[in-house]
Parts: structure tokens; sequence; C-alpha cells
């Protein structure tokens, strides 16, 4: 089994949101791990859509409403991820969903 687990996301302060999440017990199966992040509204819009390797298991994101590349405040936020192996093949995706309140 490749599929990530314990996607989550958090707020660390008033300028940073980090994502993070846990890779499977065979670990070394994995190529590659595809983590997209999507601001939800009338046109969504991706803040991230990064590929790592199996050693990496959390993305820092700047909280900024004026970054095209950061987190709005006060904005849902989907963040998915899944894994791939070697030959290509793909994992089952999972998803988080985070309202991100900023007063």
């Amino acid at each position: 089994q490749l599929t990530p687990s314990n996607l989550t996301a958090y707020i660390v302060n008033s300028h940073t949101l980090s994502v993070t999440w846990d890779l499977p017990s065979n670990v070394n199966a994995i190529n590659k791990i595809y983590i997209t992040v999507i601001e939800l509204g009338k046109t969504n819009r991706t803040i991230q859509a990064q590929e790592f390797d199996n050693t990496i298991k959390k993305l820092d994101i700047q909280i900024d409403s004026n970054d095209p590349f950061g987190i709005h405040p006060n904005r849902t936020i989907h963040f998915s991820a899944r894994c791939s192996d070697r030959n290509g093949q793909n994992s089952s995706t999972i998803e988080y969903q985070l309202y991100v309140n900023m007063l």
C-alpha cells in the first residue's frame, strides 16, 4: 500500500501554515509524493502543486493576502496527497480541508 496518511494542516503563526503527512511503512517503494493545495471559492485557485521525494513529510506555505502562491486569510483550503512508486503506479488520493480564519 502506497497511500499516505494523516494529511493535516495547521496554522503555525500569523504568517505560516504547515501541511504534514505520514508515509506508509514501505517508504522505500515510494518514488514521489504529490501535494496539491487549492483555495476554494467562486473560482478555485491552485496555490501549490508540488512533488517531493520519500524523505519529505512537511510543506510550509506563507499566509499573505497579496501573494498569489500564498494562503489568503478567511478562505477554505483543500489539500490532497498521493504517492507513486518507481514503476509509475499511483496510490489512492487522500484529502483534507481547513478554513483559515484570521482576524
